[in-house]
Protein backbone atom coordinates (compact mmCIF):
# COMPACT_ATOMS: atom_id res chain seq x y z
CA UNK A 1 0.00 0.00 0.00
CA UNK A 2 1.18 3.70 -0.53
CA UNK A 3 0.39 6.19 1.73
CA UNK A 4 -1.42 9.76 0.96
CA UNK A 5 -1.67 12.49 2.62
CA UNK A 6 -6.23 11.52 2.76
CA UNK A 7 -5.08 7.90 4.42
CA UNK A 8 -2.59 8.65 6.40
CA UNK A 9 -4.79 8.63 9.65
CA UNK A 10 -5.88 5.25 8.24
CA UNK A 11 -2.56 4.10 7.95
CA UNK A 12 -1.45 5.29 11.68
CA UNK A 13 -4.67 2.98 12.73
CA UNK A 14 -4.75 -0.11 11.17
CA UNK A 15 -1.42 -0.68 9.02
CA UNK A 16 1.46 -0.58 11.83
CA UNK A 17 4.28 -2.47 12.29
CA UNK A 18 2.67 -6.04 13.50
CA UNK A 19 -0.87 -5.52 12.76
CA UNK A 20 -2.90 -8.09 11.09
CA UNK A 21 -5.06 -6.61 8.01
CA UNK A 22 -7.16 -8.41 5.10
CA UNK A 23 -7.09 -8.32 1.94
CA UNK A 24 -9.57 -10.18 -0.41
CA UNK A 25 -10.82 -12.32 2.47
CA UNK A 26 -6.83 -12.99 3.33
CA UNK A 27 -5.10 -12.06 6.40
CA UNK A 28 -1.66 -10.55 6.28
CA UNK A 29 0.71 -8.79 8.66
CA UNK A 30 2.43 -5.72 8.22
CA UNK A 31 6.05 -7.14 8.22
CA UNK A 32 9.29 -7.20 5.82
CA UNK A 33 12.28 -9.48 6.08
CA UNK A 34 14.24 -6.46 7.35
CA UNK A 35 14.17 -7.22 11.31
CA UNK A 36 14.54 -3.21 11.94
CA UNK A 37 11.75 -1.84 14.76
CA UNK A 38 9.35 -0.38 12.06
CA UNK A 39 9.01 -3.60 9.94
CA UNK A 40 7.21 -3.25 6.63
CA UNK A 41 7.42 0.32 6.72
CA UNK A 42 9.14 2.80 4.06
CA UNK A 43 9.35 6.22 5.40
CA UNK A 44 8.62 9.52 3.13
CA UNK A 45 11.85 11.15 3.76
CA UNK A 46 10.81 14.69 2.79
CA UNK A 47 7.65 15.20 4.40
CA UNK A 48 9.96 13.24 7.37
CA UNK A 49 12.52 15.73 7.88
CA UNK A 50 9.90 18.63 7.07
CA UNK A 51 7.43 17.39 10.01
CA UNK A 52 11.05 16.98 12.23
CA UNK A 53 12.19 20.64 11.19
CA UNK A 54 8.25 22.04 12.35
CA UNK A 55 8.89 19.93 15.82
CA UNK A 56 12.53 21.88 16.58
CA UNK A 57 10.41 25.47 16.25
CA UNK A 58 8.33 26.33 19.16
CA UNK A 59 4.80 26.02 18.44
CA UNK A 60 6.05 21.89 17.48
CA UNK A 61 8.14 21.52 20.22
CA UNK A 62 4.91 22.02 22.64
CA UNK A 63 3.55 19.66 21.17
CA UNK A 64 5.95 17.14 21.10
CA UNK A 65 6.95 17.96 24.34
CA UNK A 66 3.23 16.77 25.02
CA UNK A 67 3.18 14.39 23.31
CA UNK A 68 6.53 12.98 25.16
CA UNK A 69 4.82 13.17 28.58
CA UNK A 70 1.74 11.48 27.63
CA UNK A 71 3.95 8.25 25.70
CA UNK A 72 5.84 7.58 28.83
CA UNK A 73 2.85 7.70 31.33
CA UNK A 74 1.23 5.00 29.17
CA UNK A 75 4.74 2.88 29.19
CA UNK A 76 4.71 3.25 32.54
CA UNK A 77 1.66 2.26 33.56
CA UNK A 78 1.34 -0.57 31.12
CA UNK A 79 4.54 -2.08 32.19
CA UNK A 80 6.12 -0.44 35.29
CA UNK A 81 9.77 0.81 33.34
CA UNK A 82 11.12 4.25 32.27
CA UNK A 83 12.97 4.53 28.70
CA UNK A 84 15.73 6.53 28.82
CA UNK A 85 16.48 9.35 26.27
CA UNK A 86 12.75 9.25 25.13
CA UNK A 87 13.26 13.36 24.02
CA UNK A 88 15.32 11.72 20.92
CA UNK A 89 11.90 10.37 19.13
CA UNK A 90 12.13 9.91 15.63
CA UNK A 91 8.91 10.89 14.04
CA UNK A 92 8.29 8.77 10.71
CA UNK A 93 5.55 9.21 8.40
CA UNK A 94 5.33 6.31 5.93
CA UNK A 95 5.41 6.30 2.37
CA UNK A 96 4.48 2.50 1.69
CA UNK A 97 3.59 0.12 3.87
CA UNK A 98 4.31 -3.60 2.90
CA UNK A 99 1.61 -6.88 3.66
CA UNK A 100 3.15 -9.97 3.86
CA UNK A 101 1.72 -13.26 4.62
CA UNK A 102 4.04 -14.44 7.62
CA UNK A 103 4.85 -17.80 8.76
CA UNK A 104 1.98 -17.57 11.95
CA UNK A 105 -0.47 -17.46 8.71
CA UNK A 106 1.14 -20.10 6.61
CA UNK A 107 -1.22 -22.58 7.78
CA UNK A 108 -4.38 -23.77 5.99
CA UNK A 109 -7.47 -26.01 5.90
CA UNK A 110 -10.22 -26.99 3.43
CA UNK A 111 -13.43 -24.48 4.27
CA UNK A 112 -15.64 -27.92 3.15
CA UNK A 113 -16.25 -29.01 6.76
CA UNK A 114 -16.59 -33.18 4.99
CA UNK A 115 -12.78 -32.86 4.03
CA UNK A 116 -11.16 -29.89 6.11
CA UNK A 117 -7.70 -30.99 5.01
CA UNK A 118 -4.82 -29.19 6.72
CA UNK A 119 -2.18 -27.67 4.86
CA UNK A 120 0.71 -24.96 4.36
CA UNK A 121 -0.07 -21.98 2.03
CA UNK A 122 3.63 -22.97 0.88
CA UNK A 123 3.42 -26.30 -0.03
CA UNK A 124 1.47 -25.08 -2.80
CA UNK A 125 3.57 -25.19 -5.99
CA UNK A 126 1.73 -22.00 -7.13
CA UNK A 127 -0.42 -20.09 -4.12
CA UNK A 128 -2.18 -17.04 -5.81
CA UNK A 129 -0.77 -13.72 -3.95
CA UNK A 130 -4.23 -12.29 -3.32
CA UNK A 131 -6.75 -15.07 -3.28
CA UNK A 132 -6.62 -18.20 -1.85
CA UNK A 133 -6.12 -21.72 -3.46
CA UNK A 134 -8.20 -24.61 -3.50
CA UNK A 135 -7.57 -27.88 -1.57
CA UNK A 136 -4.95 -30.12 -2.87
CA UNK A 137 -7.25 -33.13 -1.89
CA UNK A 138 -10.47 -32.40 -2.89
CA UNK A 139 -9.66 -29.81 -5.27
CA UNK A 140 -13.31 -28.33 -4.70
CA UNK A 141 -13.32 -25.73 -1.80
CA UNK A 142 -11.21 -22.70 -1.50
CA UNK A 143 -8.98 -23.54 1.67
CA UNK A 144 -8.96 -20.67 4.78
CA UNK A 145 -6.55 -19.78 6.95
CA UNK A 146 -6.34 -22.34 10.26
CA UNK A 147 -6.03 -20.60 14.06
CA UNK A 148 -3.63 -19.09 15.59
CA UNK A 149 -2.20 -19.49 19.12
CA UNK A 150 -2.55 -15.18 20.62
CA UNK A 151 -0.41 -14.76 23.52
CA UNK A 152 -2.76 -13.08 26.56
CA UNK A 153 -1.00 -12.01 29.76
CA UNK A 154 -1.53 -14.19 33.10
CA UNK A 155 -3.70 -13.27 36.25
CA UNK A 156 -1.59 -11.20 38.27
CA UNK A 157 1.13 -10.32 35.65
CA UNK A 158 2.05 -7.01 34.44
CA UNK A 159 1.25 -6.19 30.70
CA UNK A 160 4.71 -7.64 29.97
CA UNK A 161 5.42 -5.43 27.34
CA UNK A 162 8.21 -6.11 25.07
CA UNK A 163 10.34 -3.01 23.72
CA UNK A 164 12.14 -2.07 20.66
CA UNK A 165 10.87 -4.99 18.99
CA UNK A 166 7.15 -5.10 16.81
CA UNK A 167 6.93 -8.45 18.43
CA UNK A 168 6.46 -10.52 15.31
CA UNK A 169 7.22 -13.92 17.01
CA UNK A 170 4.88 -14.12 19.79
CA UNK A 171 1.67 -15.10 17.58
CA UNK A 172 2.32 -18.71 16.69
CA UNK A 173 0.11 -20.89 14.36
CA UNK A 174 -1.13 -24.42 15.27
CA UNK A 175 2.37 -26.52 14.85
CA UNK A 176 3.69 -28.27 11.36
CA UNK A 177 2.63 -31.89 13.09
CA UNK A 178 -0.75 -30.72 13.43
CA UNK A 179 -1.12 -31.31 9.82
CA UNK A 180 -0.18 -34.91 9.97
CA UNK A 181 -2.52 -38.17 10.79
CA UNK A 182 -1.57 -37.80 14.69
CA UNK A 183 -0.77 -42.04 14.10
CA UNK A 184 1.46 -40.92 11.88
CA UNK A 185 5.41 -40.85 13.43
CA UNK A 186 8.82 -40.20 11.44
CA UNK A 187 10.22 -43.06 9.30
CA UNK A 188 6.43 -43.33 7.36
CA UNK A 189 5.38 -45.73 11.17
CA UNK A 190 1.74 -45.74 11.91
CA UNK A 191 0.92 -46.24 15.47
CA UNK A 192 -3.04 -47.33 14.71
CA UNK A 193 -3.74 -49.93 16.92
CA UNK A 194 -5.73 -51.83 14.10
CA UNK A 195 -2.86 -51.17 11.72
CA UNK A 196 -1.31 -54.60 10.65
CA UNK A 197 2.22 -53.75 9.06
CA UNK A 198 2.75 -50.15 11.14
CA UNK A 199 3.65 -48.33 8.12
CA UNK A 200 2.02 -45.09 6.61
CA UNK A 201 1.60 -44.16 3.33
CA UNK A 202 4.44 -43.12 1.34
CA UNK A 203 1.84 -40.63 -0.45
CA UNK A 204 2.39 -37.28 1.29
CA UNK A 205 -0.81 -35.87 0.47
CA UNK A 206 -2.96 -39.50 2.16
CA UNK A 207 -1.19 -38.12 4.60
CA UNK A 208 -2.15 -34.97 5.85
CA UNK A 209 -5.15 -34.66 8.51
CA UNK A 210 -8.27 -32.48 8.40
CA UNK A 211 -9.40 -30.23 11.22
CA UNK A 212 -13.46 -30.68 11.89
CA UNK A 213 -15.44 -28.31 13.60
CA UNK A 214 -17.72 -30.22 16.07
CA UNK A 215 -20.01 -27.77 16.65
CA UNK A 216 -20.87 -24.10 14.66
CA UNK A 217 -21.49 -22.15 17.44
CA UNK A 218 -18.25 -22.97 19.29
CA UNK A 219 -15.72 -22.79 16.60
CA UNK A 220 -12.52 -22.84 18.13
CA UNK A 221 -13.37 -24.17 21.37
CA UNK A 222 -14.90 -27.58 19.07
CA UNK A 223 -12.13 -27.70 16.69
CA UNK A 224 -10.78 -31.54 16.37
CA UNK A 225 -8.23 -32.65 14.64
CA UNK A 226 -8.92 -36.10 12.40
CA UNK A 227 -8.21 -38.04 9.09
CA UNK A 228 -11.37 -39.15 7.44
CA UNK A 229 -9.20 -39.98 4.04
CA UNK A 230 -6.66 -42.63 5.67
CA UNK A 231 -5.94 -44.79 2.63
CA UNK A 232 -5.49 -48.02 4.51
CA UNK A 233 -9.28 -47.46 5.52
CA UNK A 234 -8.36 -47.09 9.13
CA UNK A 235 -10.62 -45.50 11.55
CA UNK A 236 -9.30 -42.30 12.95
CA UNK A 237 -11.38 -40.80 15.66
CA UNK A 238 -11.52 -36.95 16.29
CA UNK A 239 -9.21 -35.65 18.47
CA UNK A 240 -8.74 -32.36 20.67
CA UNK A 241 -6.09 -29.90 19.09
CA UNK A 242 -2.89 -29.91 21.24
CA UNK A 243 -2.45 -26.99 23.44
CA UNK A 244 0.48 -24.51 23.51
CA UNK A 245 2.16 -24.51 27.35
CA UNK A 246 2.10 -21.47 29.26
CA UNK A 247 4.99 -19.21 29.21
CA UNK A 248 6.25 -17.46 32.60
CA UNK A 249 4.63 -14.23 31.61
CA UNK A 250 1.43 -15.56 29.16
CA UNK A 251 -0.95 -17.91 27.90
CA UNK A 252 -2.31 -18.86 25.27
CA UNK A 253 -6.13 -18.36 23.37
CA UNK A 254 -6.31 -19.83 20.14
CA UNK A 255 -8.68 -17.22 17.73
CA UNK A 256 -8.83 -16.89 13.64
CA UNK A 257 -6.72 -14.44 12.10
CA UNK A 258 -8.73 -11.24 11.72
CA UNK A 259 -7.42 -7.14 11.66
CA UNK A 260 -8.76 -7.05 15.33
CA UNK A 261 -6.31 -9.21 16.50
CA UNK A 262 -3.81 -5.96 16.96
CA UNK A 263 -4.78 -2.27 18.03
CA UNK A 264 -2.42 0.42 17.89
CA UNK A 265 -1.46 2.37 20.94
CA UNK A 266 -0.86 5.82 20.37
CA UNK A 267 -0.87 9.08 21.70
CA UNK A 268 -1.63 12.60 20.50
CA UNK A 269 -1.26 16.28 21.36
CA UNK A 270 -3.01 19.19 20.04
CA UNK A 271 -2.99 22.36 19.68
CA UNK A 272 -5.70 24.86 18.88
CA UNK A 273 -4.73 28.42 17.02
CA UNK A 274 -6.69 31.14 14.56
CA UNK A 275 -5.90 32.15 11.22
CA UNK A 276 -7.05 36.07 10.51
CA UNK A 277 -11.07 36.83 8.87
CA UNK A 278 -11.92 32.79 8.75
CA UNK A 279 -15.13 32.81 7.89
CA UNK A 280 -15.70 29.10 7.80
CA UNK A 281 -14.54 28.48 11.74
CA UNK A 282 -16.82 31.96 12.76
CA UNK A 283 -20.10 30.70 10.59
CA UNK A 284 -19.73 27.67 13.13
CA UNK A 285 -19.38 28.98 16.17
CA UNK A 286 -22.44 31.41 15.65
CA UNK A 287 -24.78 28.90 15.19
CA UNK A 288 -22.71 26.98 18.54
CA UNK A 289 -22.85 30.16 20.82
CA UNK A 290 -26.79 29.81 21.23
CA UNK A 291 -26.48 26.20 21.48
CA UNK A 292 -23.67 25.84 23.76
CA UNK A 293 -26.10 27.03 26.76
CA UNK A 294 -28.40 23.75 25.91
CA UNK A 295 -25.65 21.29 25.07
CA UNK A 296 -23.34 21.88 28.58
CA UNK A 297 -23.64 22.01 32.17
CA UNK A 298 -22.22 25.89 32.66
CA UNK A 299 -20.99 25.29 36.20
CA UNK A 300 -18.20 23.03 34.72
CA UNK A 301 -18.02 23.85 31.14
CA UNK A 302 -16.58 26.88 30.34
CA UNK A 303 -18.77 27.69 27.95
CA UNK A 304 -17.47 31.37 26.24
CA UNK A 305 -14.17 29.26 25.84
CA UNK A 306 -15.45 25.88 24.15
CA UNK A 307 -15.42 26.66 20.48
CA UNK A 308 -15.05 25.34 17.11
CA UNK A 309 -11.76 25.79 16.01
CA UNK A 310 -8.53 25.37 13.72
CA UNK A 311 -6.14 22.76 15.52
CA UNK A 312 -2.87 21.57 15.22
CA UNK A 313 -2.44 17.34 16.21
CA UNK A 314 0.73 15.82 16.37
CA UNK A 315 -0.27 11.87 16.68
CA UNK A 316 2.44 9.03 17.22
CA UNK A 317 1.68 5.10 16.89
CA UNK A 318 4.60 3.52 19.11
CA UNK A 319 3.43 0.28 19.18
CA UNK A 320 0.73 -1.99 18.99
CA UNK A 321 -1.43 -4.21 21.32
CA UNK A 322 -1.93 -8.33 21.05
CA UNK A 323 -5.22 -9.29 22.54
CA UNK A 324 -8.17 -7.52 24.46
CA UNK A 325 -8.00 -4.79 26.79
CA UNK A 326 -7.42 -6.69 29.64
CA UNK A 327 -5.13 -8.96 29.40
CA UNK A 328 -3.54 -8.36 25.96
CA UNK A 329 0.62 -8.17 25.45
CA UNK A 330 2.21 -4.78 24.70
CA UNK A 331 4.73 -4.56 21.78
CA UNK A 332 6.64 -1.47 21.74
CA UNK A 333 8.85 0.13 18.81
CA UNK A 334 10.84 2.01 21.30
CA UNK A 335 13.87 1.11 23.00
CA UNK A 336 15.67 4.05 24.37
CA UNK A 337 18.23 3.97 20.93
CA UNK A 338 16.41 4.69 17.63
CA UNK A 339 13.37 5.57 19.38
CA UNK A 340 11.11 5.53 16.30
CA UNK A 341 7.73 5.87 16.35
CA UNK A 342 5.02 6.59 13.29
CA UNK A 343 3.69 9.77 12.91
CA UNK A 344 2.04 12.84 11.31
CA UNK A 345 1.50 16.53 12.05
CA UNK A 346 -1.62 18.26 10.81
CA UNK A 347 -3.50 21.02 10.49
CA UNK A 348 -7.20 20.19 10.97
CA UNK A 349 -10.90 21.56 12.69
CA UNK A 350 -12.69 20.18 15.43
CA UNK A 351 -13.97 21.46 19.08
CA UNK A 352 -12.85 22.49 21.66
CA UNK A 353 -14.34 21.66 24.81
CA UNK A 354 -12.98 23.82 27.93
CA UNK A 355 -13.58 22.54 31.35
CA UNK A 356 -13.48 25.07 34.47
CA UNK A 357 -11.17 24.36 37.63
CA UNK A 358 -14.47 22.96 38.97
CA UNK A 359 -13.85 19.93 37.38
CA UNK A 360 -10.61 18.97 39.94
CA UNK A 361 -12.95 19.93 42.84
CA UNK A 362 -16.02 17.60 41.48
CA UNK A 363 -13.59 14.28 40.49
CA UNK A 364 -12.10 14.86 44.03
CA UNK A 365 -15.79 14.22 44.94
CA UNK A 366 -16.40 11.70 43.22
CA UNK A 367 -13.87 9.34 43.65
CA UNK A 368 -9.96 9.59 45.53
CA UNK A 369 -8.15 7.57 42.81
CA UNK A 370 -4.92 8.31 41.21
CA UNK A 371 -6.07 8.31 37.58
CA UNK A 372 -9.95 9.36 37.74
CA UNK A 373 -9.20 12.75 35.97
CA UNK A 374 -7.61 11.30 32.95
CA UNK A 375 -10.51 8.74 33.51
CA UNK A 376 -13.09 11.12 33.56
CA UNK A 377 -11.34 13.22 30.41
CA UNK A 378 -11.04 10.10 28.52
CA UNK A 379 -14.83 8.94 28.91
CA UNK A 380 -15.48 12.40 27.84
CA UNK A 381 -14.08 11.85 24.89
CA UNK A 382 -15.48 9.01 23.50
CA UNK A 383 -18.83 10.29 24.51
CA UNK A 384 -18.21 13.00 21.91
CA UNK A 385 -16.66 10.78 19.16
CA UNK A 386 -19.03 7.85 19.54
CA UNK A 387 -21.80 8.89 17.19
CA UNK A 388 -20.55 11.32 15.27
CA UNK A 389 -19.96 9.09 12.55
CA UNK A 390 -23.80 8.62 12.83
CA UNK A 391 -24.80 11.66 12.52
CA UNK A 392 -22.86 12.92 9.78
CA UNK A 393 -22.45 9.69 7.17
CA UNK A 394 -18.54 9.48 7.53
CA UNK A 395 -16.32 6.57 8.67
CA UNK A 396 -15.45 6.02 11.72
CA UNK A 397 -11.58 6.49 11.43
CA UNK A 398 -12.44 10.06 9.96
CA UNK A 399 -12.47 11.38 13.69
CA UNK A 400 -10.44 11.19 16.50
CA UNK A 401 -10.00 12.95 20.01
CA UNK A 402 -7.52 13.56 22.65
CA UNK A 403 -7.50 15.68 25.77
CA UNK A 404 -5.44 17.29 28.46
CA UNK A 405 -5.65 17.04 32.00
CA UNK A 406 -4.36 20.98 33.37
CA UNK A 407 -3.78 22.31 36.99
CA UNK A 408 -5.72 23.17 39.41
CA UNK A 409 -6.89 27.10 38.20
CA UNK A 410 -7.51 25.54 34.76
CA UNK A 411 -9.39 22.21 34.59
CA UNK A 412 -9.21 20.23 31.30
CA UNK A 413 -9.51 20.50 27.40
CA UNK A 414 -11.35 18.00 25.03
CA UNK A 415 -10.55 17.92 21.58
CA UNK A 416 -12.42 16.32 18.69
CA UNK A 417 -11.20 16.85 15.15
CA UNK A 418 -11.36 15.93 11.56
CA UNK A 419 -8.36 13.58 10.71
CA UNK A 420 -7.61 14.73 6.88
CA UNK A 421 -5.71 17.26 6.56
CA UNK A 422 -7.44 20.82 6.54
CA UNK A 423 -10.32 19.23 7.71
CA UNK A 424 -12.91 16.64 6.06
CA UNK A 425 -15.98 19.07 7.24
CA UNK A 426 -17.25 16.36 9.44
CA UNK A 427 -17.99 18.12 12.39
CA UNK A 428 -18.17 21.57 10.86
CA UNK A 429 -21.36 20.31 9.14
CA UNK A 430 -22.20 18.55 12.44
CA UNK A 431 -22.22 21.20 14.53
CA UNK A 432 -23.69 23.72 12.11
CA UNK A 433 -26.77 21.50 11.93
CA UNK A 434 -28.57 22.63 15.10
CA UNK A 435 -31.29 20.33 15.13
CA UNK A 436 -29.06 17.27 13.82
CA UNK A 437 -26.53 18.39 16.99
CA UNK A 438 -29.34 18.34 19.72
CA UNK A 439 -30.63 14.91 18.72
CA UNK A 440 -26.52 13.45 18.90
CA UNK A 441 -26.54 14.70 22.48
CA UNK A 442 -29.96 13.22 23.62
CA UNK A 443 -28.60 9.70 22.34
CA UNK A 444 -25.19 10.46 23.80
CA UNK A 445 -27.20 11.16 26.94
CA UNK A 446 -28.99 7.53 26.28
CA UNK A 447 -26.07 5.65 25.79
CA UNK A 448 -24.21 6.56 29.18
CA UNK A 449 -27.22 5.27 30.16
CA UNK A 450 -26.30 1.45 28.75
CA UNK A 451 -29.63 0.25 28.58
CA UNK A 452 -28.55 -2.96 26.46
CA UNK A 453 -25.81 -4.24 29.00
CA UNK A 454 -25.94 -2.10 32.12
CA UNK A 455 -22.45 -3.07 31.89
CA UNK A 456 -20.01 -2.28 35.05
CA UNK A 457 -17.46 0.72 33.48
CA UNK A 458 -18.02 0.94 29.38
CA UNK A 459 -18.77 -1.50 26.51
CA UNK A 460 -19.11 -1.49 22.91
CA UNK A 461 -22.82 -0.13 23.37
CA UNK A 462 -21.74 2.95 25.08
CA UNK A 463 -18.39 4.53 24.78
CA UNK A 464 -16.11 2.27 22.81
CA UNK A 465 -14.75 3.71 19.68
CA UNK A 466 -13.29 1.57 17.15
CA UNK A 467 -9.93 3.52 16.85
CA UNK A 468 -8.96 4.50 20.39
CA UNK A 469 -5.17 4.88 20.66
CA UNK A 470 -5.45 3.06 24.38
CA UNK A 471 -7.19 0.53 23.48
CA UNK A 472 -10.62 1.06 25.17
CA UNK A 473 -8.79 1.32 28.69
CA UNK A 474 -8.96 3.78 31.01
CA UNK A 475 -12.93 4.43 30.68
CA UNK A 476 -16.46 4.85 33.02
CA UNK A 477 -19.83 5.76 31.91
CA UNK A 478 -21.32 5.94 35.48
CA UNK A 479 -18.34 8.84 36.02
CA UNK A 480 -19.28 10.65 33.34
CA UNK A 481 -23.07 10.80 34.30
CA UNK A 482 -21.93 11.79 37.94
CA UNK A 483 -20.16 14.86 36.45
CA UNK A 484 -23.27 16.06 34.86
CA UNK A 485 -21.91 17.83 32.20
CA UNK A 486 -24.74 17.17 29.60
CA UNK A 487 -27.79 19.00 29.57
CA UNK A 488 -29.95 16.87 27.08
CA UNK A 489 -33.06 18.63 27.32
Amino acid sequence: MTTTTKSLAYALRSLYPGAFASYRGVVFRVTSPQHTTLRGVTPDMPITVSVMRRLTEPSGAKLLSKAISKLQNQIIEESGRTISNLNNVTVTVPEKIDLRFDDPLDMVYCSDPKCGTLDKLSYFRYPPKDRMPYCRRCHKTPVQQAPVWIPHRRSGVRSHALLGDPGIGIIRNMGIHQIFCYYSRPGNKCTHPQSADGQCTHDFILKLGSLKMENPQRPIDSLRRHNPHCPKGLKVPPVKLERIWRTGNYWYKMDFPRESITVPLQVSAVERYSLADDTEISEVNEVLDDMKPLLFNPEIIDLENSRFSRVRVLELTYGFRIGNKFSGISSYYLDGQENNVLGRLTDTQGFVLVLKSKFHEIIDELSKKKDRKEVALHSLTHALLVLAPMYTGFEPDKFHGSYDVLGPEEGGRVYVYDTDEGGNGGFAALMHNRDNLIRMFKSIQQRLECPTRECLNACKQCLFIKNCGNVNRKLNRHLLLAMKIFWPD
